[in-house]
């Protein structure tokens, strides 16, 4: 019985999924092959010891590591604040909301309008609504000081 011909399996791949050791790739294209491939890795956690390893591997000092880490932990720490505040910031306007509802209900119940309701509905608001500054930093503005509205920050 005559032997079949070797099955030639590149030919079954896509074009994009055949490799050569001619070719090239971006570091953030590195980065993203490297993160998927790590996501659906079966090992979901790496010590300090296997990125000093990859690095090697990739010809990245350690000291760029020991570096890229301390931003990375200061990027989440940041990520972490931001969402402390929004968080927080929602349920201010929770809070907001169900009082002024409150005393808008108990407005019109005595006196059969809105009238004095209106005046801690402002009050309330523009101290929830505008950005947190205060003039405790001279005339720096909250824009120079890198501060943004809280609207900004629901997003």
């Amino acid at each position: 019985m005559p032997t079949p011909p070797p099955v030639n399996r590149s030919a079954h791949l896509p074009i994009s999924a055949v490799r050569t050791a001619h070719q090239r790739y971006s570091s953030s294209a590195v980065e993203q092959i490297l993160s998927k491939a790590a996501q659906s890795s079966s090992q979901n956690a790496f010590t300090w010891e296997n990125v000093v390893e990859m690095g090697k591997e990739l010809n990245i000092a350690e000291d760029s590591l020991i570096q890229a880490e301390k931003n990375w932990q200061n990027e989440q720490q940041q990520r972490e604040e931001e969402q402390q505040k929004r968080s927080q910031f929602r349920r201010q306007i929770s809070v907001y909301v169900g009082v002024n509802t409150f005393l808008v209900i108990l407005n019109i119940m005595l006196s059969g309008g809105i009238t004095w309701a209106v005046w801690p509905i402002l009050g309330w608001g523009l101290g929830l609504f505008l950005p947190p500054c205060n003039g405790a930093n001279g005339s720096r503005s909250c824009r120079d000081r890198g501060m943004t509205s809280r609207w900004q920050s629901l997003g």
